[in-house]
């Protein structure tokens, strides 16, 4: 079984919110995503149920309709980083397909939270 298969959206907000405060105590700009992780997480699991891991200690990946996806912290996006939400290849180690969303604010956290279940309708249908 991989890792956080099996999770809550709580146990799996906890992981993630260990691993900021714990591995970037000192990157206010990778902490201020705490903030949305519950928001992002339960937008997830709305759209998609719980079928969901960890392949890797800062990604969430998840299914939905036959297609994987996954979260990720970046830090490309300037100025202070975003989540994204991409689309990619259920291949060894989870290539990019496409990108789905950027979520680079509280807000843009919370509009994911209430549209996700339409956002992948519309991800999978292009």
């Amino acid at each position: 079984m991989a890792k956080g298969q099996e999770f809550s959206a709580d146990r799996m907000c906890d992981y993630f919110i260990h691993l900021l405060s714990n591995g970037y105590n000192n990157r206010r700009h990778v902490l201020r995503v705490s903030s949305w992780v519950g928001l992002i997480v339960l937008g997830i699991q709305r759209a998609t149920g719980v079928q969901w891991r960890i392949p890797r200690q800062k990604q969430l990946a998840f299914e939905y309709a036959g297609r994987m996806f996954k979260a990720r912290y970046s830090h490309r996006i300037k100025p202070r980083g975003c989540i994204e939400i991409v689309e990619v290849e259920p291949t060894r180690g989870l290539p990019d397909k496409k990108k789905i969303l950027e979520i680079r604010s509280l807000e843009e956290a919370e509009r994911f939270y209430n549209t996700a279940p339409v956002l992948f309708q519309d991800a999978i249908k292009n």
